[in-house]
């Protein structure tokens, strides 16, 4: 009984600072954002105060291992960028330049990308499951189906569109040891972008959620992956992928979106180092086609 009282006991205070960092750092966007928006303005930025509340987070979850390392680490990343960025914005108004929109959607995609990575460790707290794949330390693929869906609403709702990009290790063998694994792994986490998500899909077939980012931008990825894959398999045995990409439309379903997209690199298998741009069709039409 006094076990589970004070497990209950810390998870109420775990939600308790991940809400006052959720404030704090709302309220520390709210106001970069308005001195950006008045620029011409000149507002004084002695009153904005950098937020607290994370980095005392972070020291206490890393010294009771709340949490995986793999997750504190994404999500310290993440945080150090968003203030990071946020800084130099409010650097160009003091300089008297206006600041890009390309510039504040940046800043704004990277916040978004922090409050989800918040969220996603309220959730674990509260249903006592790892939201991490054991493996690789990538996104646990199971949660892929209700990531994505949240994507299509944003597509949706607000026109913001985000590209898929799935990769396969070519030749990959059931078993493979982590010679072949974890160059692709960190060749992924030093590819992507903190608020972008990467899930491993066993049996050597990864997939990348690009927010923000059309299907140039999943092909600028997969270029980049082929030059860091060289470099940390660190003159072993040579490693290629191939890869089908696509940028999802209002109306997809993703499920069957990602399903296709593994069937068209299954048809590809004796191929190595591709990429395919994946055009979703009718199922009529992809039923005629595998006739052919």
């Amino acid at each position: 009984m006094v076990l589970a009282y004070e497990d209950d006991k810390n998870k109420k205070s775990q939600f308790l600072a991940l809400g006052r960092i959720l404030e704090e750092c709302g309220n520390w966007f709210s106001q970069v954002a308005f001195i950006v928006a008045y620029h011409d303005e000149r507002i004084a930025q002695d009153n904005i105060v950098q937020p607290v509340s994370f980095m005392k987070w972070q020291i206490e979850a890393t010294a009771d291992g709340s949490f995986s390392e793999d997750a504190i680490q994404g999500i310290v990343k993440i945080y150090n960028e968003m203030i990071t960025t946020g800084q130099s914005l409010m650097q160009m108004v003091d300089g008297q330049k206006r600041p890009t929109r390309a510039d504040f959607e940046n800043f704004q995609s990277i916040y978004n990308g922090f409050v989800s990575r918040i969220r996603r460790i309220e959730k674990d707290s509260a249903e006592e499951g790892g939201n991490l794949d054991a493996t690789t330390g990538l996104r646990n693929y199971i949660l892929v189906s209700q990531d994505l869906k949240r994507e299509m609403e944003r597509l949706s709702r607000q026109k913001v569109p985000f590209s898929l990009l799935m990769s396969r290790i070519d030749g990959f063998k059931e078993g493979e040891t982590n010679a072949v694994i974890q160059p692709v792994v960190k060749s992924i986490k030093e590819c992507m972008r903190t608020f972008d998500d990467a899930y491993y899909c066993e049996n050597g077939y990864f997939l990348l959620s690009l927010k923000h980012s059309d299907i140039s931008g999943a092909q600028a990825l997969a270029n980049r992956l082929k030059q860091f894959i060289d470099e940390f398999s660190d003159g072993g045995e040579e490693i290629t992928l191939s890869h089908c990409l696509t940028e999802p439309n209002v109306g997809d379903d993703v499920d069957e979106l990602l399903v296709n997209m593994r069937k068209d690199l299954e048809a590809h298998s004796g191929e190595v180092d591709t990429i395919l741009k994946f055009i979703e069709v009718s199922p009529l039409e992809r039923f005629m086609s595998s006739m052919d």
